[in-house]
Formats: structure tokens, sequence, C-alpha cells
């Protein structure tokens, strides 16, 4: 709002770059071209309040460029409409003066003058029995009312003619009414002439007043069978004015309001004369009942049936209740009965797609207007003919409209002219129907036939020949017109694709098939030829894709399979034999192992002891004792043929031996049992296990010591192994070697070796090797010497099963 000239207008903006790197910030305006310095960002404090303050004190004090009309490199203009940067860093600056080229590099203009104006409108109007055209034309050129051999009735370089208003030479539209008046749409209000009387009615926007235009900027009018007259106001919808009451209805677009205009950019409105009024706009198509008081929108989605287009330029509805929509996409036609929509374009002979307006002549049929071309669509036969510079148009730029005078002529508005044509005086060539491939190359090799294109026959590609291209001709298709072309290739494509003038096409990596590729052309009569023979093509597969390959690979993997079966299962038996001569093993080495346990001398030795108590008069303690020895007997007896116990069972057996033995040697030595949280519940190992361990540490290392004596035992595991830890704090094995062998160390030897054996059998069963790891413990006396103060052995199992 600080800027002058840049309210309720587009604004046109663009930022440029100086070479010591100061962004340079351009804003068209209605009173000039304002170039604005923006300060570097780092050299500000870094708050956006203050970066704000700033920008907007230099917003306000920024000049307007200087214009010099005698100096070639100077900016020409008053009225910006648009500012455009290209990838060269160009400024194009259009204005009501020309075009303006800025180069930031040399920091100059140049100004491109454009000496007239653009047709706006064309009206056709009866008045004593002669025709008259009414043409409008913008950026000061007024309006015209010519004859019909275009000399001119009456000029009105601006409306009214003496006002003081800004645009007001800047004609969009015009309508004349059944009273003779003259309504004109400007780009500052809508003027009613009275050519009787020679004045001017006035209908323009007020701030505030609900009965007013909604805006003045007007883009396009039309008159319905009521008196009414329907105007589109440039992004602000469409407004209704009754003629003669000068009462207004406004019409605008809502958000998720089906019942409202599609888009508020209106190009063009349409009296479909059974009281719909047609509304084409800058996202579909609107029909508004005046009736029913609603809107009927027709619009691009991703359907399939649907409007194709977003920007639509014209509607008719042709005698049959057929209604054709021209978009930006090409021509669409919408059966009302069967709520279906077809899309007529490149494909069906459309030249330009881009439609920018379309009128229908007396026999029914209709004309579309492109920039560079006019089409005649046949709606009977659904085909086009097309007419350019080639075939006699003008070279020039066409905008529109397209209008027919019912004279056999055809009027059409372009740039700085007026266009009339008679379609009939155009004279085409008959047509060649007959397209030939000039030249065609396999993988690169150019290939040379010995026969016409339709006797060659198949040709056969063997692998890795898989990709084609071709040139193709329509010689002297239609004189003195370009020739279109759209072709196929059956087996990789169903439909036909459009080449336009491109007479080239490639083909890479086919698939293994058959193919038949064809060309057709198409002239300005809008017509396909019908002649479409063509070059057949067959790829053959590599040796690796063929069905023989394919069957050999199956036989082969199928023969593999069943050699890895064969081995699976003989490798699976010989395992299952292997675990049964190692549970064999295990179940005669428990056996043995038990057999050790339960020894004589252990029997002997307590019941010994428990005679001892009973002799002493020792009651509790023989109780005690013979309720221990004989809950471990049967424990042992019970898991005699279990090949692996828990855990918790082993510690609950090493206990009752533990407890025995401390018993015997008269609660000479304390032990632990310790597990740190082991699952002891679900951790399988073979039963007494532990026991020599823990019986050789009591008598080889704990029973020669004097002093304190200690026992521990520890279960530890991880995701593979259990480990047991016995651990005592004797004399060593170095110092009990000195003592005299006994049968019961011999025993003992004889149960840690089946120990070894059976944590060996173990080891093969799960695939991982057991261990037994056997240290001495040391620490230095004073001396510096080492003196030993016990062992600890560490049991390595592997872990089998979790329950």
């Amino acid at each position: 709002k600080s800027i002058p000239g840049t309210i309720n207008i587009p604004l046109a903006i663009a930022e440029t770059q100086t070479k010591t790197g100061r962004n340079v910030l351009w804003v068209g305006s209605t009173q000039g071209l304002l170039k604005i310095d923006l300060p570097r960002v780092d050299s500000l404090v870094k708050d956006s309040k203050y970066f704000v303050s700033v920008v907007t004190d230099i917003l306000k004090t920024a000049p307007f460029v200087s214009q010099n009309p005698s100096l070639s490199h100077s900016f020409q203009g008053s009225y910006i409409s648009s500012i455009y940067k290209d990838t060269q860093d160009i400024l194009w600056i259009g204005s009501e003066a020309g075009v303006n080229a800025y180069l930031s590099k040399n920091d100059l203009f140049k100004s491109f003058p454009i000496p007239k104006g653009m047709v706006t409108s064309i009206r056709i109007d009866s008045f004593a029995k002669k025709y008259q055209y009414l043409i409008t034309a913008w950026y000061g050129n007024g309006l015209t009312i010519t004859d019909t051999n275009g000399l001119p009735i009456k000029i009105f370089n601006r409306v009214p003619r003496n006002s003081k208003f800004q645009n007001n030479g800047q004609i969009s539209d015009i309508v004349r009414t059944d009273d003779g008046k003259l309504w004109i749409g400007t780009f500052n209000g809508l003027y009613c002439y009275d050519e009787r009387s020679g004045k001017y009615t006035s209908y323009l926007h007020h701030n505030g007043d609900f009965n007013s235009l909604a805006s003045n900027h007007i883009i396009a009018l039309a008159k319905d069978n009521e008196g009414h007259l329907w105007i589109s106001l440039y992004r602000d919808g469409a407004d209704e004015l009754d003629c003669n009451t000068g009462e207004l209805n406004h019409y605008r677009h809502k958000e998720n309001d089906t019942n409202s205009l599609s888009n508020n950019q209106v190009w063009r409105i349409e009296a479909m004369g059974n009281g719909n009024i047609a509304f084409c706009t800058g996202n579909g198509l609107s029909i508004y009942n005046k009736k029913s008081k609603g809107f009927t929108n027709y619009m691009e989605t991703t359907k399939l049936n649907s409007l194709k287009g977003t920007i639509v330029s014209g509607v008719v509805k042709d005698h049959n209740g057929i209604m054709w929509i021209s978009t930006n996409k090409g021509l669409n036609r919408y059966n009302s009965k069967t709520g279906s929509f077809s899309l007529y374009a490149n494909e069906e002979g459309l030249k330009d797609e881009n439609i920018l307006g379309m009128a229908e002549d007396q026999n029914h049929q209709l004309w579309l207007i492109s920039q560079n071309s006019v089409a005649l669509f046949n709606p009977e036969k659904a085909t086009f003919v097309n007419y350019d510079e080639q075939c006699g148009l003008t070279n020039k730029e066409l905008t529109g409209p397209i209008v027919a005078d019912g004279q056999g002529n055809m009027l059409v508005g372009g740039k700085d002219f007026l266009l009339k044509f008679t379609p009939k005086d155009f004279k085409f060539s008959p047509a060649n129907t007959r397209v030939f491939i000039t030249q065609l190359w396999i993988s690169g090799q150019e290939w040379h036939f010995n026969k016409p294109i339709g006797q060659t026959g198949e040709i056969i590609l063997n692998y890795p020949q898989n990709n084609f291209s071709c040139s193709f001709d329509a010689p002297e298709f239609f004189e003195g017109t370009s020739v279109k072309y759209s072709y196929r290739l059956e087996g990789a494509e169903d439909k036909w694709i459009y080449a336009d003038t491109r007479n080239f096409v490639s083909y890479a990596n086919l698939s293994p098939g058959t193919y038949l590729f064809q060309v057709r052309a198409m002239g300005a009569d809008g017509q396909w030829t019908s002649d479409n023979k063509g070059l057949y093509l067959k790829v053959r597969p590599a040796f690796w894709d063929t069905w023989w390959f394919r069957i050999m690979v199956l036989l082969l993997v199928a023969l593999l399979v069943y050699g890895l079966f064969v081995y699976r299962m003989n490798n699976i038996r010989r395992t299952e034999k292997l675990k049964t001569k190692l549970n064999s093993q295990l179940a005669d080495m428990r056996l043995k192992a038990m057999r050790s346990r339960m020894n004589p001398h252990f029997l002997f030795n307590a019941l010994n002891s428990i005679q001892e108590l009973i002799y002493t008069n020792n009651t509790d303690s023989a109780y005690k004792y013979l309720s221990k020895f004989s809950k471990l007997v049967r424990m042992i007896l019970e898991r005699s043929e279990q090949q692996f116990i828990t855990i918790s069972q082993e510690i609950e057996m090493l206990r009752l031996y533990l407890d025995l033995e401390a018993l015997r040697f008269q609660e000479s030595f304390t032990y632990t049992i310790t597990h740190n949280e082991l699952a002891i519940d679900f951790l399988d190992i073979p039963p007494m296990l532990v026991q020599p361990f823990v019986e050789n540490a009591i008598w080889h290392g704990l029973a020669h010591k004097k002093e304190e004596k200690i026992l521990q035992v520890i279960f530890k595991a991880d995701d593979r192994y259990i480990y047991v830890i016995v651990e005592d704090n004797g004399i060593g094995r170095t110092a009990a070697q000195a003592f005299k062998p006994s049968l019961s160390e011999k025993r003992q030897s004889l149960g840690i070796k089946l120990v070894a054996e059976q944590l060996d059998t173990v080891g093969k069963l799960a695939g991982r090797e057991a261990s037994i790891q056997t240290e001495d413990l040391f620490h230095e006396d004073e001396t510096g010497q080492k003196v030993a103060v016990g062992t600890r052995v560490t049991l390595k199992i592997p872990i089998l099963s979790i329950k």
C-alpha cells in the first residue's frame, strides 16, 4: 500500500542482481516502473521487525524509473502490465508504449513499440439492411465501427469521448441491444452509448455500494433474450444488469459450494438461447439456470469421463443438443443424454489444441481459432480442415474472436489487424493416400530393401537386434501444406501416437514377439490416410529366453533339487544315526557316572558317620544326616534314567551332597552356590556333572588346609553356553600331590574323566565345542614369591535346548 499506483491491479514484480551482489526489486504500477535497491540482509541486525521497517522506508521513497523518449536505451511507458525475467537474466517489461528489455549487465533499456492495438471483440449488426462490423482494440485505439468493406463509419478513441479516466481507450467488448444502444465494456467501467442522442451512461464500481459493479475491469459482455446484460469482471466473477431498471446481481465462486461459479476468472459469456447462461472460466465451464438459480459446473478431473482442459474459450450448443466446448486442450463434445465427454485434438486432426475462440456458421459447422491457424470442424463427420500460412492464411498472430458474417465470410481478430477471408476460396490438391518408409535402421545398421515395403514380408531380427529406427514421408501430399503424421507399433502399443510434422521414430529394447509398424498422414483436409500397410517385424528371443532353454534349465534345476534332497536326506540320516550313537554313549556314561557317585566307599563313610552320631547320642544330627543322605540317594536313583536335568535340580543335589560332606568334616568348611538370576528351571545339563569337581575340591583342596575353608559354585550362561565355575581356597594342586594317593583319589580322577567324556558327547550333539579348564590361584607373599591360594575349574557346556 506504500507504493503508488499498485492498488487493485495485478502486481507486476521481478528481482535482479547487480554486479556487486545487491538485489534490485522491480515493481510495475499504473504510474510507472519502480527500481528498488534492497539492502543486504547480513548488513542489518538480525531482527525481523527492524529489517521490515528498513525495507518499508526504502519502498516509500523509491523513485520511478526516469524516461527520455529521445534516447534509444531509455525506458518507455507509464502503465506497467507485466514483468518477466528470462533464463538469460534479461528483464522484459510490458507497458502501453510497448515492450522494454532491461539488460542488467550494462544497466540499459531497449524498447520495442507496438504501433497498434489488439482486436478483442467483433460483433455483427444489421442496420438499414447493411452489415456493420464492430471492432474494439486496447491500448488507446478505442472502438471502430466499419462497413462491409472495412471502411470506418465511426471511431471512438475514448469512451466517453471527453473522458478523463485512464484506460477508457482500452475496450474489451461491445454489445448492441434491441433498442439500438451500444454497451461498451472497458478497463475502467461499463458505458451505454445512445447513437441517436450521442450521450453516454456510465456504470462504475463504488466502494460500499452493493448495487454497483463489483469491479471496473471488464473482460466480456453478453445479452440474453430478456434484455439483461451479463458482465464478466477481471478476477471478480460476473454481474447481471437489468438494462431497464439498472438492478445488479452478483455471481461469484465460493469455496466448497458446487452451486456457484467454478472460477472467478470469466473470459467469455454466452447466452445459450434456452434461458441458460454459459460462463467460460479459467477453471472449466459454468452453466447458469435462471429458473433454478443454480450453476452446473464442468471441470477437468482425474476421471476419464470429464472435461479436458482448464481454460474454456467458447461454448456452442448445436441443433442436435450436443454441447461443444473449446479449451486449451482441444475441442470437447458433451452429450447431455449420456453424460459423456469426448475430446478431439491432435490425433483427430486439429493442428493447434490451444483454442482461443469458437463460432458456429450457418451450415452448423464449427470454426476454431488458434494463435497461428483456423480450423473448420464438421460435427457429423468428426473431421478437421486446418487453415494456416501455408494455405494462404496470414502469418501474423491471431488473437480471436472468430465470427461468421452470414455471407460466407469469416472475421478473425488479430494483433494489429482484422482478418477477413472466404473459406470457399481455398483450394486443395487431391490427397496422395500413400505413405512411404524411406529408410530403416536395425540396431544402428541401415537395412537395404530389395522390394517395396508392402511386399517385403516379415523382417526377422535376431538377438540382440531388438532396436530399430525408420523415417517416412508422404511426398506432395497436399500442395503447399505441411503433412502431419501419426504411427503405432502393434504388439507394443494400441493407440496411434501423434507426431505432428516429425517423420522419424525409434524403438529400443523390444521384447521378443511379432510387431506391425504402421504410419498414416494427414493434410489440410484433416483426413488420415486409410492405406495403412505396414512393416512386419519379428524379434527372436535370446537363447536363454527360448522355450527349449527354459525346459533345460527346469530339468537342471529339478535334478539339482533332487540331488540336494538326496544329499540332505542322507545327511539327516547320518546325523540322526550319530545322535543315536551319541545318546547311547551319553546314557552309558551317565550310568558309569552314577556308579562313580554311588561308590561303596561313599556309602560306607556316610553310614559310619550316621552310626557315630547315634553312638554319641547326637540323635538330632544323626536324624538330619540320615534324612539328607536318603534324599540324595533317592534323587540319584530317580534321575539315573534321565539324560538331562535342569540346573535347579543339579543345584538341589549339589546342596545335599555338600551338606553331607560338611557334616562329615564337622562343619569345617563353608560353601555357596550362586546362579546370577539364571533361568535355572529352563536350561538342561547332564545329571551330577559338577559333583566330581566339588568332591575333588573338598578332598584335595580343603581337607588338608588348617585355615578358613571356602568353596564356591557359580552358574552362568549366554545364548550358546552354560558356564559352571567351581572355586576353592585350598592348598592348590601342587601341594596336594605330596599326599599319598588313595583309591578315593583314583575314583575321583575316573569321575572327572567320565565328565570330560560326557561334555565331549554333548558338544558333538550341539555342534559346538565343550571344555574343562583348570587353573591354580596364586598371590605374592612379602618376599615376592607366589603362594598357592586355591584352584578354579570352569566347565563350558553347550546349550542343547531350552524348555
